[in-house]
């Protein structure tokens, strides 16, 4: 019971949960691509209960939404998509306070960055093999069509 100058205080004992957002740990890669599906994992088993949020804020402002997937035992999952290629930050909050490594700078590169600037260049030929047939001398020469020649 909870008392105020000897008065008893309406609705005493309170209930209440206690967390920690710094012993939340945040994973995941800080480059990214832009377009492609990102994952991070909130692990807030030490950090305690609570609503863990994040949002995937541009430097200048502009705000993408993030799902947040809640798992057995306190383990979230984070997916975010950046549109386009630039600097961000993931913020992630447990109960409106940033959990350990947040807000995360992320660095999103485009895709034909992340392919090396190959520009995704025209297929190379499918290659021809030989296959040796093993009594008799012949080869066949096989490609990529419908049909063979015997030489």
């Amino acid at each position: 019971m909870v008392t105020y100058s000897g008065e008893h205080i309406n609705e005493s004992p309170f209930s209440c949960f206690v967390f920690d957002a710094n012993r939340v740990k945040l994973e995941g890669k800080n480059v990214l691509t832009a377009g492609v599906e990102a994952l991070f994992i909130a692990d807030a088993r030490e950090g305690g209960p609570g609503r863990l949020t994040a949002e995937l804020e541009s430097l200048n402002g502009e705000v993408f939404p993030a799902k947040v997937e809640s798992k057995e035992n306190n383990v979230h999952f984070i997916t975010v998509i950046p549109p386009i290629p630039g600097r961000y930050r993931l913020k992630v909050l447990l109960n409106k306070l940033h959990v350990n490594g947040s807000p995360l700078l992320l660095t999103v590169n485009s895709i034909e960055d992340h392919f090396g600037n190959e520009k995704f260049a025209r297929p190379t030929p499918s290659p021809r093999f030989v296959v040796q047939e093993s009594e008799i001398t012949r080869h066949k020469v096989y490609n990529n069509s419908s049909s063979y020649n015997v030489s």
